[in-house]
């Protein structure tokens, strides 16, 4: 039996903002919180059902597509994720049995992929891509038969010029 959803949305995979904002003690604004302003919003599911959508504060993020985004701007969340990502990695990849071939297309075809997906969405800081890369490189250059103390310079540069040809996250 196949069905499709019409077009209902899926609750489970929405989330919705109020923004408004709050001037406090006649000195700053503050974005307004649920407690500030009570609300809910309801759709039909695919059963017809009646149910809430999620509501989040505007400084909580949420995950559509791989990439952390929220209202107030805020990159934290994207920045943790793709840290937390970079470091599961580093730690299946440190304890792997792989040798510097496979290391090496591990690097280039799996998690350099996956951490570079939601850049075009972000705008992290040169610092925040190397924090996400440091564990990253920590496990895989060993693996890869380079010191860690490697200089990164020639691990961007192109293989014509003994380069690595890795991609800059920044």
């Amino acid at each position: 039996h196949v069905s499709a959803t019409g077009g209902a949305i899926e609750v489970a995979k929405s989330t919705w903002w109020l923004m408004d904002f709050i001037w406090e003690d006649n000195v700053q604004w503050r974005y307004a919180t649920k407690a500030d302003i009570p609300a809910e919003l309801f759709v039909k599911d695919v059963s017809g059902d009646r149910r809430a959508i999620p509501r989040l504060e505007t400084s909580e993020a949420f995950a559509t597509l791989r990439v952390h985004l929220g209202p107030d701007g805020s990159q934290l969340a994207a920045c943790d994720y793709l840290l937390d990502t970079a470091k599961s990695w580093a730690n299946k990849l440190r304890t792997s049995f792989l040798k510097e071939p496979e290391a090496n297309a591990a690097l280039k075809t799996t998690i350099l992929k996956k951490l570079k997906y939601p850049l075009p969405a972000l705008s992290l800081t040169e610092a925040q891509c190397d924090a996400i890369m440091r564990p990253v490189l920590l496990a895989a250059l060993p693996k890869a038969k380079y010191n860690h103390t490697f200089p990164q310079s020639p691990l961007y540069g192109p293989g014509s010029h003994q380069g690595c040809e890795l991609h800059n996250l920044y």
